[in-house]
């Protein structure tokens, strides 16, 4: 693994294809491009894609959602881990100088939830329903 993860901001446009691609090889359901992110990172290695997360917030309001985060299944997992890490940092990051003061997320993978406590996530609820509604 090299040291060369970088770590730049989503672009719908280039970036859609390939996420939705990682979500389809894991099960996961993919949204349409309108629904990812105000403010969105992905991690790159050498122009190869690692991992991508969004962060939602409405101005004002002191908290924010970390959502989609989710790493590329056909790169190394020690490049995939460092690589979310990478992208949470950004989004805290960004999150902080808009003003957050807390962060909040939600997901049942347990490798994620892991992940999330290893960067001083608090578990506050489990075994959760998300219930969405289109309006």
């Amino acid at each position: 693994m090299s040291n060369n993860l970088t770590i730049r901001e989503f672009n719908i446009e280039s970036d859609y294809d390939t996420i939705v691609e990682w979500g389809t090889k894991q099960g996961w359901p993919m949204m349409s491009s309108k629904y990812y992110g105000l403010k969105g990172f992905m991690a790159t290695e050498s122009n190869t894609p690692v991992a991508v997360g969004f962060v939602y917030r409405d101005e004002g309001c002191p908290f924010c959602i970390l959502e989609w985060v989710i790493g590329n299944p056909d790169v190394d997992w020690e490049l995939r881990k460092k690589g979310i890490d990478n992208i949470m940092e950004a989004c805290f990051s960004w999150a902080k100088e808009d003003g957050a003061e807390v962060v909040l997320t939600m997901t049942k993978n347990k490798r994620l939830i892991e992940k999330y406590k290893e960067n001083k996530f608090v578990e506050t609820d489990n075994e959760m329903t998300h219930l969405i509604r289109r309006l």
